[in-house]
């Protein structure tokens, strides 16, 4: 059976399940294991709390255990003492909380003979389990659970063993399966499945063979727990607070199998919580899904079809909101590559990904590690502003945990619009100095983007306010005195408080305009030339229109005698 069994303590808080407006996976980096020396090729099952990732390696033409102390650094495990140069495939099951781990033996290439289970010890001190075919569950002490009995199927048991040199505790089947009126009976044979970690929990299933059904069962110190509807059930995680995850049959049928598609659960306080699955199947029917493990977050890892009966995504839930992790880090996966499956998440928020190439069908498998989360806020050295006073913009970058960062760029945009970028310094932040913006409102925002090891981040948009800047006009006529026919010279200077001028200047007398003229950048004036065909004294005055950078402004009369 390709049950996959995650055994994860729940202590800690870690990566957050709190519900946004809009759920987003966590920003993480992909981290491809290294095969130990003289290993090829690298498959993952497990990790634990601290990081430690448990997988296989092959070493000449056999499997062997490999466990990656902190995520980093690989070591095989020790063979049994009679199993040393013999012809069997040692393969991986689960690693707990202290570093213990169980795994199996069995003749290479081979998969008619039985197999052993193995339970090695903090020191890696392997140990044969007695009269285990296969292991399934490690709980954070040292009772394991699995199945016991023959090689064939119809002769094998769930059950649980109080300690590594213990005798099995056989887990009886439900009497649900009608086919099975006895323990060893008809085609009934029985699969250990999880344990909790603090040993207490088993649950485990029995299949029928002629009716394809199969029960699982929740067992309390190897008594089966009434109250739990558990047919065509299956159980991949079990806490110590008896919450499991899993997946149970929907009643729908797909179109494709004559089978009800099964989907991931959350059994919670007696309650079955479904989590449903990637949406986009066909009216009628159903994709498939299945919850791998859980945190204790409540963050849920697994899979979900996307096609009937074909390709599958790697799929996480928060607040039971399904993400499609294919979609959320198809930028870090190489060209032609899904993410298929993700299992293993610890309350670090680390996770395992499964990755298949679609051209070569190439499994990968990665460590998804979560990148320290950083929070980007922007300070102004005068807000609001004047038109043209010189703004002094800084964004500051604030991990959560470890130093500040020194290297990269943070991009500045202003309404949305990219503006520039500018590179941080070693204090943590970084400076942007617009000398140009237009009176009005700025909404301007600081982008961190994410490094190997910290997250990207968006600072709230901070409001820069430029004021328009004052202005002060003044007129003047000449000549003055002046003859009536004489051509005069009116000239308007407008004077702002800071800023490069630019307008429209209206010239009037009395209320008769008399023209128009645009400011000269440079010199802040612009003149008018015009005559007065009468004798009189005329009152001249200039108005400067203002704009959306400066205010509007009118000179004080000045007098012109016309003779």
């Amino acid at each position: 059976m390709n049950t996959r069994i995650v055994t994860v303590s729940i202590v800690s808080l870690g990566l957050s399940a709190v519900a946004t407006a809009q759920t987003q996976a966590p920003q993480v980096t992909l981290v491809s294991l290294p095969a130990p020396s003289g290993g090829s090729g690298v498959s993952l099952v497990d990790m634990n709390a601290a990081g430690d990732v448990l997988g296989a390696t092959t070493i000449g033409s056999h499997s062997e255990i490999v466990e990656w102390v902190g995520g980093t650094t690989p070591v095989v495990y020790p063979r049994l003492s009679g199993d040393q140069g013999a012809n069997k495939d040692y393969f991986p099951v689960a690693i707990n909380k202290a570093g213990a781990v169980i795994g199996t033996s069995r003749v290479h290439a081979s998969g008619n003979q039985p197999t052993q289970g193995i339970y090695w010890d903090v020191g890696r001190h392997p140990t044969a389990v007695p009269d285990a075919v296969n292991l399934t569950g490690l709980s954070d002490g040292v009772a394991i659970a699995g199945t016991t009995g023959g090689a064939q199927f119809d002769l094998q048991n769930a059950a649980r063993w109080a300690s590594q040199t213990g005798q099995p505790s056989v887990l009886p089947y439900s009497s649900k399966l009608t086919e099975c009126p006895g323990q060893f009976a008809g085609f009934c044979n029985g699969f250990g499945g999880p344990i909790s970690p603090n040993g207490r929990y088993v649950f485990a299933y029995a299949t029928e063979g002629e009716a394809r059904g199969y029960e699982g069962t929740l067992y309390s110190d190897g008594v089966a727990v009434s109250g739990v509807d558990a047919f065509q059930l299956r159980a991949s995680q079990i806490t110590d607070a008896e919450l499991i995850v899993g997946s149970k049959d929907t009643g729908i049928r797909s179109t494709i199998t004559q089978s009800n598609v099964n989907q991931a659960y959350r059994f919670e306080a007696g309650v079955f919580i479904p989590l449903g699955a990637l949406p986009g199947a066909p009216p009628g029917t159903a994709f498939e899904s299945i919850a791998n493990s859980i945190n204790s977050s409540g963050v849920i890892v697994g899979r979900s079809d996307v096609q009937l009966g074909s390709f599958q995504h790697a799929v996480m839930w928060i607040n039971d909101q399904i993400i499609d992790l294919n979609t959320a880090y198809a930028g870090q996966l190489p060209a032609n590559t899904m993410a298929i499956e993700a299992f293993a998440i610890n309350d670090s928020g680390q996770f395992i990904l499964v990755a298949q190439n679609t051209d070569t069908n190439v499994t990968k498998y990665y460590v998804a590690r979560p990148l320290i989360p950083t929070h980007t806020t922007i300070t102004s050295n005068i807000n609001p502003s004047t038109y043209g006073q010189q703004i002094h913009l800084v964004a500051k970058v604030t991990p959560d945990s470890g130093p500040v960062p020194t290297t990269g760029s943070v991009s500045w945009y202003d309404n949305g619009a990219l503006v520039g970028t500018a590179r941080m310094t070693t204090i943590g932040t970084s400076s942007w100095e617009p000398s140009t913006w237009t009176g009005g409102v700025h909404n301007v925002t600081a982008v961190f983007p994410a490094s190997t090891t910290l997250a990207s981040s968006t600072s709230l948009v901070f409001e820069q306010t430029v004021n328009p800047a004052a202005t002060r006009t003044v007129v003047s006529a000449s000549p003055s005195p002046a003859t009536h026919g004489q051509a005069v010279k009116l000239t308007a200077t407008v004077v702002p408080t800071s800023g490069t001028i630019a307008g429209t200047v209206t010239f009037k007398s009395g209320s008769t305009v008399l023209g128009t003229g645009n400011l000269d950048a440079r010199t802040k004036q612009t003149w008018l030339t015009t005559s007065f065909a009468k004798a009189g004294s005329y009152s001249i005055t200039a108005s400067f229109a203002g704009s959306q950078n400066f205010t509007a402004s009118s000179s004080s009369a000045v007098t012109l005698t016309v003779k």
